[in-house]
């Protein structure tokens, strides 16, 4: 009979990424080895590699770099682009939210991006709306439309 660590057990497998200091990639971490401060690697082959200079990632936040990762760089010109295509796809302009999304950043970031656009044509914020019957404000920045043409 086995007996019961008194620490725990390490789970059979890890479900962990892991980023090596000086390198762009994230990698699965296939072991720990606590007593010589090693973390075993998958990286063009399993590597041991200095704890001091991993950095250990749960599955969803190496999801979320991998996913900032492969977003489009973001340019004023980019983010007109942007704002126009999905007006011509969905027939309304995107949210401050959507592009952000879109983007892989904060949503302030590309308010302020709106403002930097110099080029041809027009691409703000809508920060309100006016009707027949009246105008409205919108209130949480994210819901804003990103009026481009």
């Amino acid at each position: 009979m086995t007996r019961t660590s008194k620490y725990g057990n390490m789970p059979a497998d890890l479900n962990l990424m892991a980023t090596v200091k000086g390198d762009a990639g994230t990698y699965k971490v296939w072991g720990v080895d606590w007593i010589n401060h090693r973390v075993l690697l998958d990286r063009a082959g399993l590597e041991w590699h200095d704890i001091a200079k991993v950095a250990i990632l749960a599955a969803g936040e190496a999801a979320a770099l991998a996913s900032k990762a492969d977003a489009p760089e973001l340019t004023p010109t980019a983010l007109h682009g942007y704002a126009l295509d999905y007006y011509r796809e969905s027939g309304q302009c995107p949210t401050v939210s959507q592009a952000a999304e879109h983007y892989g950043v904060a949503k302030q970031r590309i308010i302020d991006t709106c403002d930097d656009y110099r080029g041809a044509g027009y691409l703000k914020p809508a920060t309100g709306i006016r009707t027949g019957s009246g105008m409205a404000s919108i209130k949480r920045k994210g819901d804003y439309l990103i009026e481009a043409y």
